[in-house]
Parts: C-alpha cells; sequence; structure tokens
C-alpha cells in the first residue's frame, strides 16, 4: 500500500475511534444529568424526550436535531437546547 493509503486507513481508524468515545462520554453524561432517551443502533442513535417534544442525537458525530427543525452539533449545545425547554 501507498504511504498516501497508510494515511487515510490511519485517518479512518482514528475517527472510529473518537466516534467511539464521543457515544460513551455524551451518553454517560446524559445520564448524570438524569436526562430521558431512548437508545437505537446500539447506541449510535438516541432520541431524547423533552417537555417540547424529541431531540434526535446521534452522539458519535454530535449531530442533533428538534422535531422542529432546529440542528446542532456538540452534547454540550443539546444539554443547552434541553435546558431552554424546562
Amino acid at each position: 500500500m501507498s504511504e498516501i493509503g497508510e494515511t487515510w486507513k490511519a485517518v479512518k481508524e482514528a475517527s472510529k475511534v473518537k466516534r467511539a468515545s464521543n457515544r460513551e462520554y455524551s451518553t454517560k453524561l446524559l445520564q448524570e444529568k438524569q436526562i430521558k432517551f431512548t437508545e437505537y443502533n446500539g447506541g449510535a442513535h438516541l432520541r431524547v424526550e423533552t417537555t417540547q417534544g424529541v431531540i434526535d442525537f446521534w452522539p458519535g458525530t454530535g449531530y442533533w436535531k428538534t422535531a422542529g427543525g432546529i440542528k446542532g452539533r456538540g452534547v454540550n449545545n443539546l444539554l443547552s437546547m434541553i435546558s431552554k425547554f424546562k
């Protein structure tokens, strides 16, 4: 394999590790904050329950969106959005 191929293989593997770490950290944080959610696809997709409806959250990438069309990234931004609903 060429040097470029080896580099991209390493980048791809690092990305997988980072997404797995994000999934673990974000899920634990939501549990610690006692946020109710349902797991789908082995934790790759979480449906967070709020007083204003649900928020779909993909903790590996940090992407989330509300049923009303508001979108964002990051678990901390998600927590901020949830706090606005209280």
